[in-house]
């Protein structure tokens, strides 16, 4: 599950999906649903540094690179996109390096407004929502297939609370809070 185990990654994809989720949901409260959906391609990539990873005191720094497509005005949800990418994580005292892969669509239903300005909405993940590898090595950890969270958000779009609604396929970050990927990803790194 991209979301929370991104934020074991320094919150990443976190921070483009909760941006483009609410710069979505601004473009419906205008009212500016239309009969064709309103499409963006995107594109990103860059690099990163985590003073604290994992709560281990240790730097860790990263690359990441996604690509994908966005509907900001889709047929049965209120935010849909469909992206790949991987996040690359160092450790710049050794070397080790860690790979995770993501892949597949990803949806936003508005579930209800709290009167805070805030809202709880249903995040849909398909796919491979993590594989956590070591480069031309094995799959170390991978969390595949689908996934819902009733999430609640405060009025700046950050998260208050998430949980698991339905859970299909083997998901055993996301249903160990994302503490499943930190074990993997520092004990890979030599952390």
């Amino acid at each position: 599950m991209r979301l929370l185990s991104s934020l074991t990654r320094g919150g990443r994809f976190v921070v483009l999906v909760s941006a483009v989720v609410v710069a979505g949901l601004a473009v419906l409260a205008t009212g500016a649903l239309a009969a064709n959906p309103t499409v963006n391609r995107f594109s990103d990539s860059g690099t990163f540094t985590n003073d604290d990873f994992c709560g281990t005191g240790a730097t860790v720094d990263g690359t990441f690179t996604v690509q994908g497509t966005e509907w900001l005005t889709p047929n049965q949800a209120d935010y849909r996109n469909t992206s790949h990418g991987a996040d690359t994580y160092t450790n710049p005292t050794n070397g080790k390096t860690v790979v995770i892969n993501f892949a597949g669509p990803y949806t936003v239903t508005i579930v209800s407004f709290n009167p805070d300005g805030g809202w709880t909405e249903l995040d849909t993940h398909e796919g491979l929502t993590e594989q956590i590898k070591a480069p031309q090595g094995p799959v170390l950890l991978q969390d595949v297939g689908y996934i819902q969270f009733l999430v609640t958000r405060d009025a700046d779009g950050n998260i208050l609370s998430s949980q698991i609604v339905i859970a299909k396929g083997p998901h055993p970050d996301a249903e160990s809070g994302g503490t499943a990927s930190c074990d993997v990803i520092t004990s890979a790194l030599g952390l």
